[in-house]
């Protein structure tokens, strides 16, 4: 690991919070996203500055973003944004927080642990935190919620037992570091999120910025009325799964009613940790519209497999985009290609080890 390259990084964003006054957010529309967006709002008050908008966001809102209407300082977190994203961003000074695959960061302030050569996985969260750890202080609750949310307590079970000790609450036997008041919030964010969408991020950002504490935000009423909806869903859909699902050795597809698409990427999560299938690879296709499919996968416990590279080989052959983690990704594709796209990722997975067996 380079330090130095540690230090510049970090230094280069803080200054670069330092040397303006107003700014706009945009954060990916998840649990991750968003406790790294609330994280951003206590350290810039802390420092007398000005968010103007709050923009939750995901990866195609990029291609028909205008952004006359925000700040001319934008600070983008948990979102793996491409060079071609970044276009729409020339004429604004940019800054990116994240830790998916590493881009050129060309032109903008841009922070990625793999920059300094650590591929611990570490979700944006705690990224955030590790930037501003001077300032967030009191705050280890809201970046261990950030962690469960995107199942990193595995990776960084130090921090996630320093906030629990910080937060008087026990970890519980989950090697992810799940099962547990941080896990509970985080699900609560997920299923406030599944049901409202953008407007769920954001009233998922206002509880955490305005909760006091860990045991007040899990006592919320609008947190705990959506977790008891969603609950009630995702039941119903585990059901389906188990009866539809479509088996090739380690590799499991399975078809998503494009009426529950919100459902997607909790539901296929959930799944990837449950013991029947942490040692598989499960692709959650969706029809979105006419003409695209939507793919949720995971891998979660599978060593020696990479869904973004796998989902690059693919898209040698036909149209396609996706990116993500290494365990955790998504893509999306044509619907004419789905039978197609099917044969070639078994194919690329096929490649990077033996998934199919029997069935």
């Amino acid at each position: 690991m380079d330090e130095d390259k540690k230090n510049e990084a970090i230094k280069r964003v803080r200054d670069y919070v330092s040397q303006h006054d107003d700014f706009s957010i945009f954060y990916h529309m998840d649990g991750d996203g968003v406790v790294s967006c609330a994280l951003l709002n206590k350290v810039l008050s802390s420092m007398g500055k000005n968010i103007v908008h709050y923009r939750a966001t995901n990866y195609e809102d990029f291609d028909r973003l205008d952004l006359s209407e925000y700040t001319k300082n934008i600070i983008i977190c948990d979102i793996n944004v491409s060079e071609k994203n970044l276009e729409a961003f020339r004429n604004h000074s940019t800054c990116v927080i994240d830790h998916h695959e590493l881009i050129s960061g060309d032109g903008i302030v841009y922070l990625n642990p793999k920059m300094w050569g650590d591929d611990t996985y570490t979700p944006c969260s705690l990224v955030v935190y590790r930037i501003f750890s001077d300032l967030l202080g009191g705050y280890e609750w809201i970046a261990a919620v950030g962690i469960a949310s995107d199942s990193g307590g595995k990776s960084n079970k130090d921090f996630m037992e320093f906030a629990a000790e910080k937060s008087g609450i026990k970890l519980g036997s989950d090697e992810y570091a799940h099962d547990n008041d941080f896990g509970k919030c985080a699900d609560m964010i997920g299923s406030l999120i599944n049901i409202y969408n953008r407007d769920g991020s954001d009233e998922a950002l206002g509880i955490l910025i305005s909760g006091k504490d860990l045991n007040e935000t899990i006592k919320n009423e609008r947190l705990l009325a959506a977790e008891k909806h969603v609950r009630k869903e995702l039941d119903e859909l585990f059901k389906r799964f188990e009866d539809e699902k479509e088996v090739h050795g380690k590799v499991i597809f399975f078809k998503l009613d494009p009426k529950k698409k919100r459902y997607s990427s909790t539901l296929v999560t959930t799944l990837s940790f449950k013991p029947e299938y942490s040692n598989s690879i499960i692709l959650f296709m969706t029809r979105i519209n006419s003409r695209l499919i939507r793919i949720n996968a995971r891998a979660s416990n599978v060593e020696g497999v990479s869904l973004p590279a796998a989902f690059r080989e693919v898209f040698k052959t036909i149209k396609g985009t996706g990116g993500g983690h290494d365990k955790a990704a998504g893509a999306s594709i044509e619907a004419k290609d789905e039978e197609t796209f099917k044969k070639l990722i078994l194919d690329a997975l096929d490649n990077q080890l033996k998934v199919r067996g029997p069935g």
